[in-house]
């Protein structure tokens, strides 16, 4: 993806929602930021159908200002969808709780297929979790990582800091000799991601 093109994402509001699967879990639904489509549309398709979505919480993120608020309210009811209830106590616990922890929303490229914010789970998908899954590469091509607290009113991009600790596993791994996992020994093999966000991207060796 090129740069522009990536910028001009960081200057738009986005709208993540978060459902109710069950016994499953809560999880916030995967999220097109080049969408045109309006976002009262897209919650009656996810609402609506033949498996209408548990729609519990929408939060609106403005990139260009770097606030974030909740706004299901006011969405649920511009767009003719009712709010449901947690399914177990377990997820209404977890509900509580988004308003509180930082929420990480990762941004891949999809090639063809354009790019999104990739489903996130509240419960697992926390700073260290997302590091893991950039390390066993189940995240291949990350572009930005975003970290919001709605109790802060704050979204921040962290994808410098997500570079600094994945580097930091692969130095680890080149001095375990994980020769599994281990790049080998020059820039070119260090992930584009690393070498695009980490504070000494121009210095980096392995």
């Amino acid at each position: 993806m090129d740069q522009d093109r990536l910028d001009n994402i960081f200057t738009k509001k986005l709208y993540f929602t978060l459902c109710d699967y069950g016994e499953k879990g809560l999880a916030f639904t995967e999220c097109d930021p080049e969408s045109s489509e309006p976002i009262e549309t897209s919650l009656k398709k996810q609402a609506g159908g033949v498996y209408p979505a548990k729609i519990l919480k929408i939060i609106e993120v403005d990139l260009s200002s770097n606030t974030v608020k909740d706004v299901s309210a006011e969405l649920s009811q511009k767009a003719s969808v009712k709010l449901a209830q947690p399914t177990t106590l377990t997820n209404r616990d977890m509900l509580k709780l988004t308003d509180h922890i930082d929420l990480y929303f990762t941004l891949n490229d999809f090639g063809g297929l354009g790019v999104a914010f990739l489903e996130m789970d509240p419960s697992i998908d926390y700073k260290r979790n997302i590091v893991d899954n950039l390390h066993s590469t189940e995240i291949e091509k990350p572009l930005a990582v975003l970290k919001i607290n709605l109790s802060e009113k704050s979204v921040q991009n962290i994808s410098s800091d997500i570079a600094q600790d994945w580097f930091s596993r692969l130095e680890k791994d080149v001095e375990q000799g994980d020769l599994w996992s281990q790049p080998a020994i020059c820039e070119s093999r260090i992930p584009e991601f690393i070498r695009k966000n980490h504070p000494n991207k121009n210095k980096l060796v392995l």
